[in-house]
């Protein structure tokens, strides 16, 4: 007994799935969950990059562009013109702040898609009529 030479038994491992990865790591999506959510949330840092760089410059551009449709023109007839000017530090810097801020990053980019489209709306709109 003492002299054998017999090896214990080792139990073969199960070969590793990319879902086992996911849920190790966390990120493996929830039901209903959609798969760019599951994108986002698996690389927060580089969305709130995006989110707070170009995507926030773009998204006050289109403020500044999208605005005068829906001001007064006031009694000169230019204040629709000049208040989105004046206004687009604040908006800029407002659309920089929330991804920063935030934990919630999907809802920030469902929220910014859903302006950018509005805005892009107004835009066209003004355009054609």
């Amino acid at each position: 007994m003492f002299g054998s030479k017999c090896q214990p038994r080792i139990p073969r491992r199960q070969p590793r799935t990319r879902a086992d990865d996911m849920q190790a790591l966390g990120t493996l999506p929830r039901r209903g969950q959609h798969w760019i959510t599951t994108r986002i949330d698996r690389q927060p840092t580089r969305w709130r990059w995006i989110l707070a760089g170009p995507v926030a410059f773009i998204l006050s551009i289109l403020a500044m562009a999208g605005l005068p449709t829906v001001l007064p023109a006031g009694a000169g007839g230019v204040n629709h013109l000049v208040l989105p000017v004046v206004l687009f530090p604040l908006l800029w810097s407002s659309f920089i702040v929330w991804p920063v801020a935030s934990t919630a990053l999907p809802r920030v980019a469902t929220t910014y898609l859903g302006l950018g489209a509005l805005l892009l709306t107004l835009i066209t709109l003004s355009f054609l009529t």
